[in-house]
């Protein structure tokens, strides 16, 4: 998948934002600082391969 991904950016880098995508591990790590028990609601902006948001709902 990441070939993929680092095709598309290189043949379209103005449509694709990063050269590869977001682990489950930086996911991890960008969540870690939300206060689930009083966050209202949480939004996610622009397309991925879902990293964020398996973490987002497994919490």
């Amino acid at each position: 998948m990441n070939l993929a991904f680092m095709y598309q950016y290189f043949h379209q880098p103005r449509t694709v934002g990063a050269l590869l995508p977001s682990s489950k591990h930086l996911a991890k790590k960008m969540i870690k600082g939300i206060d689930f028990e009083h966050a209202a609601c949480i939004v996610e902006y622009g397309p991925g391969t879902g990293a964020f948001t398996r973490e987002l709902i497994r919490r």
